[in-house]
């Protein structure tokens, strides 16, 4: 078990509060700012944000390690690439 995943488990194994349905891009913020080595992504087609980083190849949410079925786009380029894009996902987090 590496250091994220230690961390994800030993603060939120026993508790719910929808990191993985509706809270995910929180998750991934509280990661990247816990682990600033860490970026944000979004997965597209299912509408998850992980925490993760391309470079080593190793991506987290709540449930831990994942491996990513799709695609994962850094939030920094989605924010460059598509600016309308961006501004609807971050107007979505709010709800």
């Amino acid at each position: 078990m590496d250091k994220v995943e230690e961390f994800i488990s030993r603060r939120w194994s026993h508790s719910d509060a929808n990191w993985l349905n509706g809270n995910c891009y929180w998750f991934s913020h509280i990661l990247c700012t816990q682990f600033p080595y860490l970026k944000q992504y979004y997965l597209p087609v299912t509408g998850h944000w992980i925490a993760g980083s391309s470079l080593v190849n190793k991506w987290y949410d709540a449930s831990g390690a994942i491996t990513p079925d799709e695609e994962a786009w850094q939030i920094d380029w989605i924010k460059q690439i598509d600016p309308k894009w961006f501004e609807h996902l971050m107007r979505d987090t709010k709800d």
